[in-house]
């Protein structure tokens, strides 16, 4: 039998299927009706921990009628039965060809997917996630009866965020801010010549280097003509500072002391031992600061128009920063400020997988390293690292299920129309991708597309409600 105890409902009906918490809610106001059979049906909600309720359906022989009929059709087709051509044969030849056993089975099957439905929906139960189904009881010419455990959206107490106490920090650009732009820029426009002499402060120095920590080479860790310029500060402390002195061909090995917030966590906080060979050192030759400068490296007609012109792009990014942070701040307070009821575990769950996901992704995509080794440099498991994972997992469930609520309250939704540009975006954004395309324009892309723009504008209305703006 299908639908034997512990198992989830079958996949392939869109109520039951794996929810996806960033895009849709399967909840009373989102069910589809279901015929009228059913209203009498017996059903029990009791609440369990952590926000899931067991729902106990119970279906008489006459509710099962129109199901047993369906199965009847369903088997015929799959089942030779002389004298009948596919799904033709009747309830009662199928019960004696192939046993009422069978036929209740499958109108089990059949009774589920449109009971729970309706139970749902009767209840006004906010469902999260498939269902657990079990039978409880199914024999012929008796009352069908199966239990459903489900997750259901937690009890919030919103917070009161028509007042909240978060401020926006005020842009800053300091004059060396405008002076490190400019000289990045002015190192685009420099010159490299070769020259045969020891590297200085100020060279590019292009070399292989190897690096090993505790004997083992550490995977991403080699890289051949690597350009260095020394003094950049982009390698970790001390080691633009060990090239120094090499001349072409020259080798040196050396060790250093990984910060431990360094980025590569394989490598973090952990003593490396770099094996060095210099291939070719450049002298860099800046251009001069001045008018004829500007107008090469930009549209700027002098060197203080330039200034002024980094000056505000510095300026926008560090406004865009803010606001990110502004509006992280918000929904941190609003988290304090709000009450929830227990979790539900599939939500948490689905959250630290995907931050697992995430994470493996940058792993692979930034340095190619394979994610198992990387947890090995970390003296990590899996396991491990979805504890750790899991405090921000719940916040950030905290923080969608605010926002969902909130939406709610002040009655905020993105339109068809809004929805409709996002995918028209979408598609031209990824047109070199046509495989895509089908997603994009699939009812589950709108879903999540009309989730993350009611978002935005939730997040646009806290922002305003912060600033006292009405």
């Amino acid at each position: 039998m299908r639908l034997s105890s512990d198992i989830h409902a079958p996949v392939r009906d869109p109520l039951l299927r794996q929810w996806d918490f960033l895009t849709a809610v399967v909840s009373s106001d989102t069910l589809s009706n279901t015929d009228g059979n059913l209203l009498s049906m017996k059903i029990e909600v009791a609440p369990q921990p952590k926000s899931t309720v067991k729902l106990t359906v119970e279906l008489s022989p006459d509710e099962m009628k129109p199901h047993l009929e369906r199965a009847a059709e369903v088997l015929s087709k799959g089942h030779q039965i002389e004298g009948f051509r596919p799904g033709k044969a009747s309830l009662g030849i199928v019960l004696q060809r192939l046993g009422a056993q069978a036929v209740w089975e499958e109108a089990a099957e059949q009774a589920v997917r449109k009971s729970y439905a309706q139970a749902v929906k009767q209840h006004g139960l906010q469902t999260v996630g498939p269902p657990k189904i079990s039978v409880h009881k199914l024999a012929p010419d008796n009352p069908f009866v199966y239990h459903a455990e489900i997750a259901v959206l937690p009890e919030i107490v919103v917070g009161n965020y028509r007042e909240l106490k978060v401020k926006r920090a005020a842009v800053e650009v300091k004059p060396e801010q405008v002076d490190r732009a400019v000289a990045d820029l002015q190192s685009m426009f420099a010159k490299e010549v070769l020259v045969d002499r020891p590297a200085q402060r100020g060279d590019k120095i292009e070399i292989d280097f190897d690096l090993a920590v505790g004997h083992v080479p550490v995977e991403g860790g080699s890289s051949k003509q690597h350009p260095v310029v020394i003094g950049s500060g982009h390698f970790i402390p001390g080691f633009e500072d060990q090239l120094i002195g090499l001349r072409k061909e020259e080798r040196k090995e050396f060790t250093l002391t990984f910060p431990s917030d360094y980025k590569n966590r394989q490598v973090a906080g952990q003593q490396g031992t770099f094996k060095v060979m210099a291939k070719a050192v450049y002298q860099i030759d800046q251009p001069q600061l001045n008018d004829d400068f500007a107008k090469r490296a930009s549209k700027q007609q002098t060197l203080n128009d330039l200034r002024q012109q980094l000056e505000r792009n510095l300026r926008d990014e560090a406004a865009q920063k803010n606001e990110r942070i502004f509006e992280r701040a918000i929904v941190d307070e609003l988290i304090t400020k709000s009450k929830f009821s227990e979790l539900p575990e599939v939500l948490v769950d689905h959250e630290v997988t995907k931050m697992l996901n995430e994470l493996q992704e940058e792993v692979e995509r930034r340095g190619g390293a394979k994610f198992d080794d990387y947890l090995q440099g970390l003296k990590k498991t899996t396991a491990s690292l979805k504890l750790e994972f899991r405090p921000q997992a719940e916040h950030r469930v905290k923080s969608a299920l605010l926002l969902r609520q909130i939406a709610k309250r002040e009655n905020i939704t993105a339109t068809t129309e809004e929805v409709e540009q996002e995918v028209k975006q979408a598609l031209q954004m990824y047109t070199r991708y046509p495989e895509l395309r089908s997603q994009i324009e699939s009812d589950d892309y709108r879903d999540f597309a009309r989730v993350m723009l009611t978002n935005r504008q939730v997040v646009a209305r806290l922002k305003k409600l912060a600033l006292g703006q009405t």
